[in-house]
């Protein structure tokens, strides 16, 4: 399509159709308009103005299949931690992981921990986190899209160090936000450095 476009494009740059020039389309009729030559000339702007039409639309095209391309081809990654022992996080807070190993596309904020999709598509995300406590209660956490949970897991309080995993492959519009959450009953404190993580990457762009 690209190449019919440029062809056609290219063709009609060599035809001057302003209004009042030798070969304007627009010219004024003669008297021998009604004769042979005048039904060819006739036939012939016809053609070109609809040559024109097209190569219009094709450019329309071009255009769009240009931005398509550009967006299928972007990268979104991002994989964050912690630095410290101990993640303190309120009652339904979001698990605040203050490192991005990679952030690609920079749609990870690492001072909110929130993700901000910067292109609409397919995302995988994964998270994986571990309880600090020992008080014989579990921790819940889970992944949230806006304000919808749409994964979740459980670290076993009543163990040392437990720890859970999360995934959820789910279609993210641009401009939508996706966090690790904590959905216990209580504010608890997450372990840190490698022991809780969340990572996510664009699968498919729209």
């Amino acid at each position: 399509m690209a190449l019919r476009l440029v062809l056609l494009l290219a063709v009609l740059t060599e035809i001057d159709l302003s209004v009042g020039s030798p070969t304007s389309l627009n010219r004024q009729k003669r008297s021998d308009d009604t004769g042979p030559l005048g039904v060819v000339v006739e036939h012939l702007t016809q053609q070109v103005i609809s040559l024109k039409q097209q190569a219009e639309v094709f450019k329309t095209e071009f255009v769009a299949l240009q931005t398509r391309a550009a967006s299928l081809e972007k990268t979104v990654a991002f994989y964050a931690g912690n630095s410290n022992d101990k993640i303190p996080t309120a009652l339904s807070g979001t698990v605040i992981l203050d490192t991005a190993f990679t952030n690609v596309g920079n749609g990870y904020d690492t001072s909110t921990g929130v993700f901000t999709a910067p292109v609409s598509g397919l995302y995988d995300f994964q998270a994986v986190f571990m309880q600090r406590e020992f008080s014989g209660n579990d921790i819940y956490a889970a992944i949230y899209i806006n304000e919808r949970a749409v994964a979740g897991g459980v670290a076993d309080g009543n163990g040392a160090w437990d720890q859970a995993s999360i995934r959820a492959i789910v279609h993210v519009t641009a401009g939508q936000k996706v966090a690790l959450k904590n959905k216990s009953n209580r504010a608890v404190n997450f372990y840190g450095h490698e022991y809780t993580r969340f990572s996510g990457f664009l699968i498919k762009a729209d």
